[in-house]
C-alpha cells in the first residue's frame, strides 16, 4: 500500500459555472519535509492508527489507517506550481522535529508521496 502525507487543502476555483466549474487544489498546509529514520529503521518509528471504515472511507478526515512519523521541515521548492524532484537523501535539517500524518493514497487529492530522509 502507498501512503501519502496529509495536507490541509486549499480549493479555488478558476473558472466555469457548477456544476461543471474548474477548480485548483492549493498545499494549506507545509508539504516540503523529510522524514527523520532512516529507512532500514522504519518499523521501529511508526505508529499505526486503525480506524474502522467508515461512511466515507476515502476521505482524508476518515483514513481508516494513519501511519504517525516524525519529519523536519527541509528546503524544497515549487517549481511551475508543482513540487521539484525531491533533494537526495539524507537532507540535511536543523529545523524541529514534528509529527507527520501519513494517509492512504487513495484517501488524498492533493499529496506528497516520496518524502527523502534526514539524520540530523
Amino acid at each position: 500500500m502507498v501512503y501519502a502525507l496529509a495536507l490541509t487543502e486549499d480549493w479555488r476555483r478558476i473558472g466555469g459555472e457548477d456544476p461543471h466549474a474548474t477548480w485548483e487544489v492549493h498545499p494549506a498546509s507545509p508539504w516540503n519535509y523529510a522524514l527523520a529514520i532512516h529507512p532500514h529503521d522504519v518499523a521501529q518509528h511508526v505508529d499505526v492508527d486503525r480506524q474502522s471504515v467508515g461512511e466515507r472511507p476515502f476521505s482524508p478526515a476518515a483514513a481508516p489507517i494513519q501511519l504517525r512519523v516524525r519529519g523536519r521541515r527541509i528546503p524544497w521548492a515549487l517549481e511551475h506550481g508543482a513540487a521539484a524532484a525531491p533533494p537526495p537523501s539524507p537532507v540535511e535539517s536543523a529545523e524541529e522535529l514534528e509529527e507527520l500524518v501519513l494517509i492512504p493514497y487513495g484517501c488524498t487529492t492533493l499529496r506528497v508521496t516520496e518524502l527523502p530522509w534526514t539524520v540530523s
